[in-house]
């Protein structure tokens, strides 16, 4: 036997591998410094009184492992311990952030308090003894339980608990060809907002709904575990003898959807059995402590029975019929492995966290994007941004499918399930031209949160009628936006290429009265000649709808009705013409320490936006200022540059229309808050030959030129016709001005001589 006393063993990368053949009692440190150490004990391993381990990289033990009073064991994030045999722990064994594997040949039984608080992270049976591991004590799984290739069986003393936070929910991995017997608890973290959930039941429980998540308690009074549970309310007036908490008028706060009527059902009593089957619509408040008028907290439903694992025989789903159907698995599942007969390719959940601070939550739509993954509309709240990858189904979750014309099935299957348990995307770029178009609505304070949203692809491969490609409407509790096809409403429609003349009927519908915005996404678009606007059949005017990226429109619904009619918007495609924007003005005033910018526009209807500009050498610019387009025949705009620099300033403005397409004025100039009027060139250096030269603030005369070189010759001469007040003329310079350092000379009747030093590039 090795006794180790007050000896510290450091195990760094330079020591991947530290082995001991025998017995080992530690009195002093082990330390497994990296994630590439291994120290690998074959006989049994006694951490002694004041013993310390901290495990970053692996520590196999093979035979017994006896954490004595006083001593400590602690796995870090990146650390693995291997149990090989029987583990009694008296002292501290610190799992909750790393992984425990069982990996013994024999049964193998882990005791009461075999881990400090129960906790463990990720938890993997590599057990290859047919009986496997048994538990006799409480464990809380944070992380994932899985099975290696070699491990069989768990049984879990019904003790065992798959955690859930804001963080994360811990998941079950793969079970095909393994073993999961006792019963198990499987929580599903809320976060502290009023509002409705779609959610699943991913135990084989003989509990009822006040047994699970109304944790068993007899009246609204009471709170059994703390931070645990929800009050579970009715509208009939029988509520208290079917064991609901009390009674809330405006419907109950249970609900299944019922296939055959389309609408939600409340369910009969509490004490109604939770099915896995199916998917049930909750209306949480906050834990048992937040009735009908309390604020809302975070809380945690949970539900224990036998896990679900296996195969799902197929879900019947009927003809154009929406069908709710629950994630069976402890475990998030892959839209991509879902195995689907006459169903569109589309899966509808919802997420409480679009409509606003008071919003109750809306439908997110995952359709397939051609490229074998799925992308969410409208995005936002709980998901990224629109148009973003999101595959994942997550554990506690229910979902709606719909038939497609002749109805069919879906299939769930072991195989199905994904690792993790966040919901995780990321940007990708559509495949093919889409145009996705998000309803926010604005706050008082000017802040802006999503409610619903639409997308529309545009394909060859498609077709422009409704068919079974298309994802037909499901209705959100506050506001909708949809295409109306005919009687048919869309979340997701699916056209053919885009042409002249196409336009795509919007139907909005829920809307209170305040102020709201479109944000359009348009991306993979490569029509010419074509041009998108959004018709306002209220305002009775056309906004330009960018076919390459965003734009963004604001609206109001007010108290007239004709402001919150359903068909109010449309998009209409039509021919584009040639661009005849021009700007036809553009002046710069300097008031005290104000610079006031105006500028005016010429057949501007296809313009987006403005930028005013700023800058002090005629060079380098700096936007100061935006201005949205009104898209008028002639129009007239004003940027103020407030506190602007003492010294001379030159601006322009740059206008940029629906295509995306950049567009500069001329540049103009205001004289330091000392100088008159004044010559200026830029930019200096001069580049192309061309003198740019601009007269800042003189009545209309006659203004000679001249270029000196170094040796006091006169290389170049000119006249400008000035026009009055600030203008700016192009000078192109004869085959006798060599790049170099000269001096301009300028000279105007009646008036003394300017001159100021210009380099020739």
């Amino acid at each position: 036997m090795i006794k180790i006393f007050n000896i510290t063993i450091w195990l760094q990368l330079s020591y991947a591998l530290c082995a001991a053949q025998t017995p080992i009692e530690n009195s002093g440190i082990i330390f497994l410094k990296s994630a590439t150490d291994t120290f690998y004990i074959s006989g049994n391993f006694t951490n002694k009184t004041s013993g310390a381990v901290t495990v970053k990289g692996f520590l196999k033990l093979k035979g017994n492992t006896s954490i004595l009073t006083g001593s400590s064991v602690t796995v870090d994030t990146t650390g693995v311990i291997q149990l090989g045999n029987a583990l009694s722990n008296a002292g501290t064994f610190i799992v909750a952030a790393g992984t425990v594997e069982m990996t013994g040949t024999l049964s193998q039984t882990l005791p009461v308090g075999s881990f400090t608080n129960n906790a463990v992270n990720n938890f993997i049976i590599s057990n290859t003894n047919a009986s496997g591991v048994a538990m006799n004590g409480a464990i809380d799984v944070y992380g994932s339980l899985t099975y290696s290739s070699g491990g069989t069986s768990l049984n879990t003393g019904d003790s065992l608990t798959f955690k859930s936070s804001a963080a994360q929910t811990a998941w079950i991995g793969n079970m095909t060809g393994k073993t999961i017997s006792g019963k198990a608890t499987v929580e599903r973290f809320i976060s502290s907002k009023k509002a409705w959930r779609l959610l699943s039941v991913p135990t084989n429980t003989t509990q009822s709904v006040k047994n699970g998540w109304q944790e068993n308690a007899t009246s609204s009074a009471q709170n059994p575990k703390p931070g645990y549970g929800t009050q579970v309310t009715d509208r009939l007036a029988t509520w208290a003898a079917n064991g609901f908490d009390f009674q809330s008028p405006g419907g109950p706060s249970v609900k299944k959807f019922n296939p055959a009527t389309g609408i939600y059902d409340g369910i009969p009593s509490a004490y109604s059995s939770l099915i896995t089957s199916e998917g049930y619509m909750v209306y949480v408040r906050g834990d048992r402590t937040v009735t009908a008028t309390g604020n809302a907290t975070q809380t945690v439903l949970r539900t224990t029975g036998p896990l679900f694992t296996g195969d799902r025989p197929p879900v019947s789903v009927r003809a154009d019929t929406f069908m709710c159907i629950g994630n069976p698995y402890a475990s998030r599942i892959d839209c991509r492995s879902i195995t689907k007969t006459g169903v569109r390719d589309f899966f509808y959940v919802w997420d409480p966290a679009l409509g606003g601070t008071f919003g109750m939550g809306a439908f997110q739509v995952f359709s397939n994007n051609g490229s074998g993954n799925y992308v969410v509309t409208p995005g936002g709240g709980s998901y990224s941004a629109s148009g973003s990858i999101s595959n994942f189904i997550e554990s506690g979750q229910a979902f709606f499918v719909q038939g497609a014309a002749s109805g069919g099935s879906v299939t769930l299957k072991e195989d199905a399930k994904g690792s993790g348990s966040s919901l995780t995307s990321f940007i990708q770029t559509l495949p093919q031209a889409s145009l996705s178009l998000n309803l926010l609505g604005i706050n008082t304070d000017g802040t802006a949160y999503t409610t619903d949203g639409l997308l529309i692809n545009f394909d060859a491969a498609n077709s422009d009628s409704a068919d079974q490609y298309d994802a037909v409407k499901m209705i959100n509790t506050k506001e909708n936006i949809s295409v109306q096809k005919g009687a048919i409403l869309l979340t997701v429609e699916r056209r053919g290429p885009v042409a002249i003349g196409d336009t795509v009927f919007l139907k909005l519908a829920n809307t209170a009265i305040q102020n709201y915005r479109f944000d359009f996404m348009a991306q993979q678009f490569s029509s010419p000649g074509i041009v998108a606007q959004l018709q306002d059949t209220y305002l009775n005017n056309l906004t330009p709808v960018s076919l390459n990226g965003a734009t963004s429109v604001n609206f109001s619904v007010t108290a007239d009705a004709a402001s919150y009619v359903p068909n109010r918007f449309r998009i209409i495609f039509s021919q584009s013409t040639v661009l005849s924007f021009s700007f036809t003005n553009l002046e710069a005033h300097r008031k005290k320490s104000r610079i006031l910018v105006n500028w005016k526009t010429a057949d501007e209807q296809l313009i987006n936006y403005y930028t005013a500009e700023a800058s002090v050498d005629g060079s380098r610019f700096w936007v100061i200022d935006t201005a949205k387009a009104r898209n008028l025949y002639v129009a007239a705009y004003t940027a103020i540059h407030a506190d602007a620099p003492t010294g001379k300033m030159f601006y322009r403005i740059g206008s940029r229309d629906v295509n995306g397409q950049l567009k500069y004025s001329n540049i103009v100039s205001v004289a330091s808050e000392e100088a008159g009027a004044s010559v200026s060139v830029f930019p200096n250096p001069v580049k192309d030959r061309v003198l740019h030269i601009q007269i800042a603030d003189m009545p209309a005369a006659l203004i000679k030129i001249a270029l000196i070189n170094a040796a006091g010759q006169k290389v170049f001469n000119a006249n400008i016709e000035h026009t009055g007040q600030t203008a700016t003329y192009p000078v192109i310079l004869s085959e006798a001005v060599t790049p170099g350092a000269y001096i301009l000379q300028t000279h105007k009747k009646d008036m003394h001589s300017e001159s100021l030093k210009v380099t020739i590039l």
